[in-house]
């Protein structure tokens, strides 16, 4: 009985010993000692993490040292030092070569990369809130807390101002090009948009949105006010030229461009003549256009055969039926075309053509002639079929250009080789009428249209000649073969 009173008192005893030291220690300000807990009996604290103990000076109360472990102790979970990092493999964007480099947790640099995920996945703000977006997070790295929707907007409009500010420097030392586009909506809301290119210091091709934004009206004086504020805004000291499409107000805005710059600081790289430039891709669609006419009816019947198998599910099977019947095995898949881009229309003829025995095998279908009758057409002939399938094979050369055209890094050097294929296409098709009268036709309409920007090398401008001349795969030889007048004037 004896021992047990003597125990349970030395219990009481350790435990009220405990409670003070406990109270002692939290009863210090500095926060250094949520990390360390005093060893009973003796003047030395304890780190709670990696158990490694450091006399207490008592006389000065300092905890420098402490601190010190805290920032350099290996298992403490919230040491964010520098001198705390993580090997990790940084590659470089598209491939697969990269470096190896330390890393360490920053919740400001989380929070950036968080907006850039964001704006980069064209996310809503409130995705910051998913439950399973904020398990994935804790995963990655338990410290991090996503952001409110708030806060994420916020860091967004950040990260534009930090990469607008950095743009600038670099327009504002390199030679820049710019690309205008308007157009008007359903809606009837008139938008520009400005697209910068230039070539960095490591001979890189870039290519930037600057600004897409709504103007009242495509007046040459509008666009020519906007432009001039737009390269202002960016910080654009040397501009090489302009490219914008082939219409009468684009004309007018350059035109008065060229005076307003002779009176600011932005300065022209070349003569003020070699400012402007006309887009290849959009008087390829001209001219395309006009040789569709020819055929519009074949493309427009056939166009409506597309429609109707799009137009329900239940359509959709009863085609792929058909396809299944007739054994048609293609990977392939049906397209619409759109009005204002020709190369859709070649798309939807060169995938159309393949199914043609499918959509003859519905013509027993009540609701497929209902379909045309109601348009007032009538469904593909074997006919309309074959010149869909030789126009197709004559647009090829149009289609391949038109990609190297409007490619998202597109070189001027490209240009002349493209419009002197186009032009021999066209030539050879003039030189064979008996062929294919239609096809003769539709060769000579668009011909005329191609003589309208193309034929007079004078119409060109010279900076593609230049840019021609520099490729070493072309130099003077083939300049002289294809356009020797122009070639003479170079030297």
């Amino acid at each position: 009985m004896a021992e047990e009173n003597q125990v349970t008192s030395r219990n009481v005893t350790e435990t009220v010993s405990s409670v003070v030291s406990r109270k002692r220690i939290s009863s210090l300000r500095s926060d250094v000692w949520e990390d360390f807990i005093e060893i009973e009996g003796t003047d030395r604290v304890e780190c709670k993490h990696c158990g490694k103990n450091y006399k207490r000076d008592k006389s000065k109360n300092g905890t420098s040292t402490l601190r010190k472990h805290i920032e350099k102790c290996t298992k403490n979970p919230n040491n964010d030092s520098k001198s705390k990092k993580t090997l990790a493999f940084d590659k470089v964007d598209g491939t697969e070569d990269g470096k190896l480099v330390t890393m360490n947790f920053d919740p400001k640099v989380c929070r950036m990369v968080c907006a850039e995920y964001i704006v980069c996945g064209e996310l809503p703000f409130r995705y910051v809130k998913n439950v399973a977006f904020k398990a994935f997070c804790f995963k990655l790295q338990p410290k991090f807390k996503p952001p409110s929707r708030t806060t994420v907007a916020r860091d967004c409009y950040q990260l534009y101002l930090d990469m607008k500010t950095k743009l600038c420097k670099g327009m504002k030392k390199h030679r820049v090009s710019l690309t205008i586009d308007t157009w008007r909506s359903i809606q009837n809301i008139n938008y520009m948009c400005v697209t910068a290119h230039f070539i960095n210091k490591g001979w890189v091709l870039h290519k930037r949105i600057n600004n897409f934004f709504q103007v009242p009206n495509h007046k040459g004086e509008t666009i020519s006010r906007e432009l001039e504020t737009c390269m202002r805004e960016w910080k654009i000291k040397k501009l090489c030229s302009i490219t914008v499409d082939n219409s009468s107000s684009n004309d007018a805005a350059l035109n008065s461009l060229r005076r307003k710059l002779c009176s600011v600081t932005i300065s022209i790289v070349l003569e003020p003549k070699f400012l402007h430039l006309r887009c290849g891709a959009h008087i390829i669609n001209l001219i395309v256009n006009e040789g569709l006419k020819e055929i519009e009816k074949s493309v427009a019947s056939i166009s409506l055969a597309c429609k109707f198998v799009w137009s329900s599910t239940v359509r959709q099977q009863l085609f792929e039926e058909c396809c299944e019947r007739e054994r048609i095995e293609t990977k392939a898949l049906l397209c619409l075309d759109v009005a204002t881009r020709w190369n859709s229309t070649y798309l939807m003829l060169d995938t159309a053509i393949r199914f043609q025995k499918a959509f003859d095998g519905m013509v027993d279908d009540g609701n497929y002639d209902n379909y045309f009758i109601e348009e007032d057409q009538q469904p593909p002939t074997d006919d309309d079929w074959e010149q869909a399938r030789q126009y197709t094979e004559f647009l090829k050369t149009f289609y391949v250009a038109t990609t190297k055209f409007s490619g998202l890094y597109t070189t001027s050097n490209l240009f002349l080789p493209e419009i002197f294929d186009i032009s021999q296409k066209l030539d050879k098709m003039i030189n064979q009428p008996d062929e294919n009268p239609t096809h003769y036709m539709m060769a000579i309409r668009m011909k005329q249209k191609f003589d309208k920007y193309w034929r007079d090398v004078d119409k060109i401008s010279d900076v593609l000649f230049v840019a021609f001349v520099l490729d070493p795969r072309f130099k003077f030889k083939l300049l002289r073969h294809f356009y020797a007048k122009k070639a003479t004037r170079l030297y």
